[in-house]
């Protein structure tokens, strides 16, 4: 199940949303509205990193009609899209992805966030 090539604004206003070879999973370029999407990552994943973009996006929207004054702390985005995302589906409001592939795919996150953060652990030097 793919996800959109262009998200819609309104009639007139649209902007591309594209999958390619990216060092980061995700990107919003503020000029050209366009997003970009690592073209590698599994499906579920695309749509996460998509609205993760998307509320960078909205950010910026808010910024520039001074309702805010800088794009909330990165972490936020990153914990508060997969969690908007499972909700959004779930409810029947987003598709292209189940509830279940959603589900595995941060289950599988979730499994390899905590394994890095073990190894990272290994490596301190005792009394850091």
């Amino acid at each position: 199940m793919a996800i959109p090539s262009s998200i819609s604004l309104s009639e007139r206003q649209s902007f591309p949303v594209v999958q390619k070879s990216l060092e980061h999973l995700g990107h919003f370029d503020r000029n050209t509205g366009e997003i970009a999407i690592r073209k590698d990552q599994p499906e579920a994943g695309k749509h996460v990193i998509l609205l993760h973009e998307l509320l960078h996006f909205t950010a910026e929207v808010l910024i520039q009609g001074r309702v805010i004054k800088r794009q909330p702390d990165e972490a936020f985005i990153a914990n508060a899209a997969p969690v908007l995302l499972l909700m959004l589906v779930r409810a029947g409001l987003w598709t292209g992805v189940s509830y279940r592939q959603l589900k595995a795919f941060m289950q599988k996150q979730s499994v390899a966030a905590a394994r890095a953060k073990k190894r990272g652990k290994g490596n301190k030097k005792k009394g850091s």
